[in-house]
């Protein structure tokens, strides 16, 4: 069973390697490999920094920085601030490797050290959590993490294979002490901050770690070829140990030799405009001739999607149309093909007529002119019992009104059956 999982996890690592040989992005932009190489330790550099603060397990950084690699071999560092990067690549590890942290941390702690590296005097205030400053870094570094997913591919599970498990199983068989295997931890936690981790399987990283770390103490390894029992060739293991051994010959990068250089790339050779509908959302370009956007920190961009109405613009604008439904004002083009107003009630009785029926004419009732002479004698009448008419100025507002009850005083018979059903519904509603 142990043998079983062995080779599934390696051969799922080796699913998504990167070739050390492809063309990166930031070289399309005019970066030089050495200047590339530079930015890429100083965004590492960055995580681990941010990692310690947050007091995260190492395996946590060590997925970031991987994060922060995959990421820029699918983006340039001109088009993507790396102040905001780095804190997603960080957040996005933490979830990764279940060791949570709030977003409020993460901002906080990037932001300090962001104006320690800026050379902010001591002492260095922290950022307010309720300033629009916070909430827009908490919105770009939100931004930066749905990048960065759509730049992997959403191919996360193999960042779970780290080379420390088969470091500790090799050291074993080798029967190594324990001063070599730290040496040799070291070693691959140092292959984090450059591109390897990205382009070799993890168990070659760990048998890198291994010849290198007893070479520099003088620790005889077996004659044989030992690597072969870990399933890598010697080459791969000399190209991982030269690429890590060339990370201590370079000099530290700083914010200003970053700013500098992406201030000076963006002068030379300006990234080309490219169209908005496949410009995408979350990347910011840099406009010519302006050097505020040319920095680290350079922002996500919001995506432009279709204009949204609130509730209190769209209310107004649905209770007209039902306004208008309701009064039949609503115009639209009639039956005919004109363009004159037509009305709802207009339609309708179209649509009646070409049926054929008669529903709107049986519908509609007809208004019976009331004389004057019968109006002035309702006027003159003396009013029922308990009842007095409303008082009219002409003859004209005369309402003609008709009460059940003087129907009953003047027919008896309809007064019984009226007062039949009344009870009968009452002995309805009872039962």
């Amino acid at each position: 069973m142990g043998f079983y999982l062995d080779s599934y996890s390696r051969i799922h690592s080796t699913s998504v390697l990167v070739p050390s040989e492809v063309m990166r992005p930031s070289e399309y932009d005019g970066f030089s490999i050495d200047e590339e190489e530079n930015f890429r330790l100083f965004g590492c550099e960055l995580i681990q920094e941010g990692g310690v603060m947050l007091k995260l397990p190492q395996v946590t950084m060590v997925t970031a920085m991987e994060l922060f690699h995959r990421f820029f071999f699918r983006q340039s560092f001109l088009r993507a601030g790396m102040k905001y990067t780095t804190a997603a690549c960080i957040f996005l590890a933490t979830k990764l490797d279940e060791t949570p942290k709030r977003i409020r941390d993460v901002v906080s702690v990037f932001d300090y050290l962001y104006k320690i590296k800026e050379g902010v005097a001591r002492p260095i205030p922290v950022i307010d959590l309720n300033s629009d400053e916070f909430m827009n870094f908490r919105q770009e570094v939100i931004a930066a993490e749905r990048l960065i997913l759509k730049e992997v591919g959403f191919v996360l599970n193999n960042l779970h294979v780290k080379p420390f498990k088969y470091l500790y199983y090799y050291l074993k068989v080798l029967r190594m002490n324990k001063a070599l295997a730290q040496r040799a931890w070291n070693f691959v936690n140092d292959a984090y901050r450059v591109p390897v981790c990205v382009s070799f399987p993890p168990y070659v990283l760990a048998a890198a770690a291994i010849y290198l770390s007893s070479r520099t103490m003088d620790h005889p390894l077996p004659d044989l070829e030992w690597w072969l029992a870990f399933d890598c060739t010697f080459e791969e293991i000399e190209e991982v140990a030269s690429e890590i051994m060339s990370l201590y010959q370079r000099k530290k990068v700083t914010l200003g030799y970053v700013i500098d250089t992406l201030a000076k790339r963006a002068a030379e050779a300006p990234p080309a405009p490219i169209p908005e509908e496949t410009t995408p959302a979350f990347v910011s370009m840099a406009s010519e001739g302006d050097e505020s956007d040319i920095s680290p920190d350079k922002t996500f961009s919001t995506r432009k999607g279709k204009k949204r109405y609130s509730k209190t613009e769209a209310g107004p604008r649905k209770a007209k149309r039902k306004t208008e439904k309701r009064k039949g004002r609503r115009s639209g083009p009639c039956d005919d093909g004109s363009e004159e107003e037509d009305t709802i009630g207009k339609r309708r009785a179209k649509a009646a007529k070409k049926r054929g029926s008669k529903e709107s004419e049986e519908g509609k009732e007809e208004l019976i002119p009331v004389e004057e002479e019968d109006a002035e004698e309702k006027m003159k009448a003396p009013a029922p019992e308990g009842r007095t008419m409303p008082e009219t100025e002409s003859v004209n507002d005369v309402h003609c009104y008709t009460d059940p009850r003087d129907k009953a005083e003047q027919n008896p018979e309809e007064g019984a059956r009226a007062r039949k059903r009344r009870v009968s519904t009452r002995k309805g509603r009872k039962t």
